[in-house]
């Protein structure tokens, strides 16, 4: 369902907006990448900070480019 689809695609076939499918996206790969190990639970208050400090953004387009191929 996800392999060779844009986040447009994928949105449109689902029935949401392109800006769903991405932060969803977003919010599974953070997951992913805790539960592995990968990423340390933030607390709320850490959260807009770490989010910023951290290149995470630039990490997920990165992983999400991975995983859509």
């Amino acid at each position: 369902m996800v392999a060779g689809k844009t986040q447009t695609e994928q949105a449109s076939a689902l029935g949401v907006s392109q800006g769903e499918v991405s932060k969803r996206w977003k919010e599974l790969v953070r997951r992913v990448a805790r539960e592995v190990g990968l990423l340390e639970p933030i607390k709320r208050k850490q959260k807009k900070s770490a989010l910023s400090s951290l290149t995470l953004r630039t990490k997920l387009r990165t992983e999400n480019n991975m995983l859509v191929k």
